[in-house]
């Protein structure tokens, strides 16, 4: 077990569990928040070089904070009771340094971290002694901690959908081998959550809308603490204008979206299409996105078919279908890769439907798995099922199919063999049948 993840396990273990208690008492999702909240504030904690000589005002607001709010460590017993204008004052310095919606740190959820856990805190310095107080937070990897934390599985216990807020493991990885994000690109994340997707891709500047206050608040943590240059904007992404502002696009496309305004638009209340049509404005030319969904958009016979047709003839370069990776659909998930004008002449198909799931759990594939698709889609040798479609055909076709499994069939007893290994075979088998033909005659 590496450093990193023996803090993450000490994180859980004293937010979710009471001393001798064998079940979680708070649930999970409530700690994921709270844990990231605890760590923010220690981080907060030793930022004041952000309030500059120039503006005392920050610089004394820090001073206060830092001198009320921690004590040898500690957080002060009345905590809860007083200074709410300080808290203000102190979370709007940050909101003002990395260009945050104004309110987006609010008070009443970092007052909410703070009673939750201030028991633990004030028994246990854990944090303290693990983070280094007193050296630069920002020089301290907390990224590998909140990786960790964040693709941890909600509890039964809990109520809460949390997968609409972060990403499956397995799929961020494939994502993030997909769209190889580099330091001079700007990374966009159109339904980003808790904004997990930042920590598998270094980018130069990272975009995220979110429309979810508490997750947009959380995701601004984590992106503080990861020293990461971003902008986050609260909205919903099936109603957003945005136009050629990032190289690097990924949409997991939320199916908690509120569609009460768009019913005069062509594709009524179509989600996915919306958000695929947004995903293809917001990509800067000859950028590269990724989009996840469940798969009805991939065969709709309604106004999406246009949709289908343009994206196919402009901008698609590849569908690939996975087992179920969301616990509570139980359907394939879809990953569409789009390029934007590669006017592409085939479109790669690519059927991992069959591939197991490793880890029940966090329902994550094997390692071994994900870098056979990565192979696949770059056009190594793999074992994964999958062809390369024209997109003349596909264009001429009655329904504008985007389905994999249409054109390539997932079996375990063709997983081993290419196409091209099958052409190979059936050419051989051809001539071995005019071979017996002819030595008849």
């Amino acid at each position: 077990m590496t450093e990193n993840e023996k803090i993450v396990n000490e994180l859980i273990r004293s937010v979710t569990y009471a001393s001798g208690v064998e079940e979680p008492i708070l649930p999970y999702v409530g700690a994921k928040a709270s844990l990231i909240g605890i760590l923010f504030l220690y981080t907060m904690a030793n930022l004041s070089k952000i309030a500059t000589i120039e503006n005392k005002d920050d610089l004394l607001t820090m001073e206060m904070f830092r001198s009320k709010f921690f004590n040898d460590g500690k957080f002060p017993e009345d905590i809860l009771s007083y200074d709410e204008d300080l808290l203000g004052k102190f979370l709007s310095i940050f909101e003002k340094k990395f260009n945050l919606p104004s309110g987006i740190l609010e008070i009443n959820s970092l007052k909410k971290y703070l009673q939750d856990n201030l028991n633990t805190l004030n028994e246990n310095l854990y944090l303290s002694e693990s983070f280094h107080l007193g050296e630069n937070p920002l020089q301290i990897d907390y990224q590998p901690v909140l990786t960790d934390l964040i693709n941890r599985p909600q509890n039964s216990k809990d109520t809460t959908n949390t997968y609409r807020y972060y990403t499956n493991e397995s799929l961020q990885q494939l994502v993030a081998k997909i769209l190889d994000v580099n330091k001079t690109e700007t990374f966009m994340d159109c339904c980003c959550g808790m904004f997990s997707s930042a920590l598998h891709n270094d980018a130069a500047h990272y975009i995220g809308i979110e429309q979810n206050y508490d997750m947009a608040g959380i995701a601004a943590m984590i992106l503080i603490m990861c020293n990461k240059k971003f902008d986050l904007k609260l909205g919903n992404f099936v109603e957003s204008e945005y136009e050629n502002i990032a190289e690097k696009i990924f949409t997991d496309i939320s199916y908690g979206a509120d569609m009460s305004k768009i019913d005069n638009r062509p594709y009524g209340k179509n989600g996915d299409a919306y958000c695929i049509e947004n995903t293809v404005k917001a990509l800067k030319e000859g950028g590269t996105a990724v989009i996840a969904c469940l798969g009805s958009v991939l065969l709709k016979q309604d106004s999406s078919k246009k949709l289908r047709e343009t994206i196919t003839r402009d901008h698609l370069k590849a569908v690939i279908t996975l087992p179920s990776m969301n616990k509570d659909s139980g359907v394939n998930t879809h990953l569409i890769v789009l390029e934007k004008n590669c006017h592409a002449k085939t479109i790669k198909f690519i059927n991992a439907s069959n591939f197991e799931i490793e880890n029940q759990k966090r329902l994550t594939l094997k390692d071994s798995d994900i870098s056979e698709i990565i192979g696949c889609f770059k056009g190594k040798k793999s074992t994964c099922p999958a062809i390369n479609v024209k997109t003349d055909d596909i264009l001429n076709s009655s329904n504008i199919s985007w389905s994999p499994n249409q054109y390539v069939w997932c079996d375990k007893s063709v997983i081993t063999r290419t196409v091209n290994e099958i052409d190979q075979d059936l050419q051989a088998s051809y001539k071995e049948l005019e071979g017996l033909l002819y030595s008849k005659v």
